[in-house]
């Protein structure tokens, strides 16, 4: 697993787009790589959730293919 600590400004919408191609997860926040991820168990059926701890989110133009 590859990471990066990024900093983003909150009051402004931010690009946040999961790619899963095979085994492999990458997260990329404002076009910016944060996550690398290979999961030789990876399920790529069922649900997706978002989670705040106690903050709220706003999402705009969510778009799932």
């Amino acid at each position: 697993m590859i990471s990066t600590e990024v900093k983003i400004n909150q009051k402004e919408f931010n690009n946040f787009k999961i790619e899963i191609k095979e085994n492999t997860i990458l997260v990329k926040l404002n076009d910016e790589e944060v996550l690398s991820y290979d999961d030789l168990n990876l399920n790529t059926h069922g649900k997706i959730g978002f989670r705040a701890d106690g903050s709220k989110i706003y999402i705009k133009n969510l778009e799932i293919k």
